[in-house]
């Protein structure tokens, strides 16, 4: 490295390096002494490095803004560096504002990062014995927060109520009803837009509204909302993935699910009407219904099923000031068009439905 025009350098990407130090009496990394005044982006992938190295760059860049760790092992344990107390790894990184970390082994330790400039904010785990991160000190420009834990959203519990005044918010689960716990959810209050990705949601039996009643709830917790984004990403889980047997279940379960009421008036296997849900409005109560102005679904394969289609009713029915509602199949079987329609019957009879006189129409959501 002190070959290099270190002071010079403005982006550092480093990929499969073991940054630590050598036999010899040479070091790999003279973190201790190399200086980057101009260094505003620092990513490491699939890295070893010992934590108090990688502090001492960070503070080493003063104008650090882009700090991104993929991959990376931290091999300090509690008698080294003197930066790990009690299992818990710290981090100061006093500039960074844009935070990633993407299946770091810490070795079932606590990840505490300390960044008050922070804006945007990534972590994407893998389920481990024990695993959770959390901010030391406030972070009160933070506005975009991206997660991402198959294990579920009890992983980031502690840390999303540090988190609460965030205007975006992508959640990425293994599954929309199963992974999703409100006990661990905060009231997101200014929260503007959010975005949920279920990754292999056909695998959970949840019931055919589990799906509606999940995302009314966490709509709840966002009283201010403007945007719902809603991915459903089996497709592309399953082909990174590359497991024949959950294709095949897929392949199966779509065949069997598509719902009717894409193309007629009544589906049997959901026993749902087209006609909307009397009294529906009345059971999910909140600032978001008269909030939330645009609507998208992205689903990759084939029609909507059942399930997808009562979250799809539900939404229309509720969202009483929408003016954006987009279904996004990237398919050629015009059951978009068709849904669509189907969306603009729904909100207009719904709004019918609640200027109805009190007493007329009441009943139960269904769906």
């Amino acid at each position: 490295m002190d070959k290099l025009p270190c002071e010079d350098f403005r982006v550092l990407d480093i990929t499969g390096c073991c940054l630590q130090e050598v036999t010899t009496a040479e070091w790999l990394w003279e973190w201790d002494w190399i200086g980057y005044p101009c260094l505003t982006t620092l990513r490491l992938r699939r890295c070893t490095v010992r934590l108090c190295d990688l502090q001492n760059v960070i503070l080493a860049g003063p104008r650090l803004a882009e700090l991104r760790l993929e991959s990376v092992t931290f091999p300090d344990r509690p008698s080294l560096c003197g930066f790990i107390f009690d299992e818990h790894i710290h981090l100061h990184c006093p500039a960074v504002t844009s935070f990633t970390m993407v299946n770091c082994h810490i070795d079932g330790r606590t990840f505490e990062l300390d960044a008050p400039s922070l804006i945007c904010f990534r972590c994407a785990q893998v389920p481990s014995l024990y695993f959770s991160i959390s901010l030391k000190s406030a972070a009160p420009c933070l506005a975009q927060v991206d997660l991402e834990s198959i294990s579920g959203t009890a992983t980031f519990g502690p840390l999303l109520n540090t988190m609460c005044h965030i205007s975006i918010l992508k959640l990425t689960v293994y599954s929309i009803v199963g992974d999703i716990k409100f006990g661990h959810l905060p009231l997101f209050p200014n929260l503007k837009r959010l975005v949920i990705e279920e990754l292999c949601g056909f695998a959970m039996d949840g019931g055919l509204s589990a799906a509606a009643t999940v995302v009314g709830d966490m709509l709840r917790r966002c009283p201010a909302i403007r945007e719902l984004w809603i991915r459903f990403s089996w497709l592309e889980y399953l082909n990174e993935s590359a497991d024949d047997h959950l294709d095949a279940d897929l392949t199966a379960y779509l065949k069997s699910s598509i719902c009717r009421l894409q193309e007629s008036g009544y589906c049997n296997h959901c026993k749902e009407s087209d006609k909307p849900a009397a009294g529906s409005t009345q059971n999910f109560n909140g600032s978001w219904q008269s909030s939330l102005r645009k609507v998208v679904i992205q689903f990759q394969k084939g029609k909507l099923t059942c399930f997808q289609v009562q979250l799809v009713k539900f939404l229309a029915e509720n969202a009483s000031v929408l003016e954006e509602f987009e279904i996004e199949g990237g398919n050629h079987h015009g059951s978009d068009h068709i849904i669509k329609s189907k969306v603009d019957r729904w909100g207009a009879a719904s709004s019918m439905e609640n200027e109805a006189p009190p007493g007329v129409g009441a009943g139960d959501i269904s769906g």
